[in-house]
């Protein structure tokens, strides 16, 4: 099925003052530092996530999850990152909201591999006033990318629907039966004024609640 094109542009925030650094794309002065990712093994996922040891099992061994490093033999195990708890905490909401199995898989595949258009305000309280906000825009990055560069100052959602409640509604994607969409509050909203039955997932805090993707 052909991904269906982002209809909104999502607007993000981010500011030197609280703390960030702008990156080299927006600062070339700026060096990058290596960062290391954040990894657990599958008892912390079952424990950061409340999913039970079958679910991470069953979620491994069908491709629903895919581990930062897989078991290279007998008597190791997989070894998951940060996007793979966020990814299991999602599991478990669509689980809870009975979605079928393969509508979950085809779910988190959709979006480690989909690539939206995105855009995002810089304020570099460095420069003087008339040039301390900067708009830059960038095409075409998988959503994880975006979470794991830049620093997030609005929440965003991840809602899924039944498509024949809303069929006109603004949509990033159809699987058969469901609609999904990734969007801010605003649309949050909007959505919301038109379909009675969503499911809302706030990515943005399942993935702070954690402390982010990486090491400090």
């Amino acid at each position: 099925m052909r991904p269906i094109e982002l209809k909104s542009k999502i607007s993000i925030n981010l500011s030197s003052h609280k703390g960030y650094s702008l990156d080299p794309f927006i600062n070339p002065e700026i060096k990058e530092k290596k960062r290391i990712p954040k990894t657990y093994f599958s008892r912390v996922i079952q424990e950061k996530a409340g999913i039970t040891e079958s679910q991470i099992r069953h979620w491994t061994v069908s491709g629903v999850l895919k581990p930062f490093k897989y078991a290279s033999g007998t008597g190791k195990m997989h070894v998951y990152d940060h996007q793979n708890l966020i990814e299991a905490k999602i599991c478990k909401e669509l689980n809870y909201y009975t979605i079928n199995f393969n509508y979950m898989k085809n779910i988190i595949n959709f979006l480690r591999t989909h690539k939206w258009t995105v855009k995002w305000t810089i304020f570099d309280y460095s420069r003087s006033v008339d040039l301390s906000e900067r708009t830059m825009a960038k095409d075409k990055i998988v959503i994880w990318d975006y979470f794991k560069n830049y620093p997030l100052h609005e929440d965003i959602y991840l809602m899924i629907w039944k498509t024949k409640t809303a069929p006109a509604i603004m949509t990033d994607q159809n699987f058969g039966d469901l609609s999904l969409h990734v969007c801010n509050k605003f649309e949050v909203e909007e959505i919301f004024q038109r379909c009675s039955s969503v499911v809302v997932i706030n990515m943005t805090n399942l993935i702070w609640e954690e402390g982010g993707f990486f090491k400090e």
